[in-house]
Formats: C-alpha cells, structure tokens, sequence
C-alpha cells in the first residue's frame, strides 16, 4: 500500500518501467522497524535493464514506511546507491547513487 500523500509520486517515478525499462529482480535485503512502531526503513535492491541497450543495471533503493490507520503504507523511497534512472527516466546516463547517505542508517550500503 502506497501513503495517500506519496501516490502521485510513487505513480511518476514507474510510469515508464515497462515502456523504458523492465525490472528482471527485486530483492528486500533489510527492513529495520522503529522502536515505536511508528515507521519502518526497507533496502530492495532492484536488477533491471533498459528496453533500448539490454545492459543489466542494478540500485539499491531504500523505502520509507509508515504506520497509518491499522497498516503500514510507502511514504518515500530513493535510490542510495546505483543508478537512478530506476526512479527518474530523467536521470542522466552514468548518474549515479553515492552509498554514503544511508550508511548511518542501515550499517554498510556497500554489502547491497
């Protein structure tokens, strides 16, 4: 379930996976909960190619949950490490996640 305010969002940055890109893997590696149970931070790493060169490429996107009502829904995500053009078709070739952002959150982003 996405989070009411993160549905538009979560809808643009896939609107060209299967005209642009197909996912071929998707993995949940972490999930760590917060001690309230308030929200919770998921790393997936996902494996896909572009339609136009068949070159597989691989990010590492770390999700932000949280408790609403009785469930838990995606309030964010962003690509820590690897390439964005997962999430923004915009992105530029070659341009790449740095590691470091989420590596006080969820211990080395280098073992993803």
């Amino acid at each position: 379930m996405v989070e009411p305010s993160f549905r538009q969002k979560f809808a643009q940055s896939r609107a060209h996976w299967g005209e642009l890109l197909k996912v071929a893997d998707h993995e949940i590696v972490h999930v760590q909960l917060a001690a309230d149970k308030s929200q919770a931070t998921a790393v997936v790493v996902y494996e896909w190619y572009l339609f136009e060169s068949m070159t597989l490429h691989r990010s590492v996107v770390r999700q932000r949950w949280t408790l609403f009502d009785d469930h838990y829904g995606l309030s964010d995500e962003t690509v820590v490490k690897g390439d964005r053009r997962l999430l923004d078709p915009r992105a530029e070739p070659g341009d790449m996640a740095v590691a470091e952002e989420s590596a006080t959150l969820l211990g080395d982003p280098t073992d993803y």
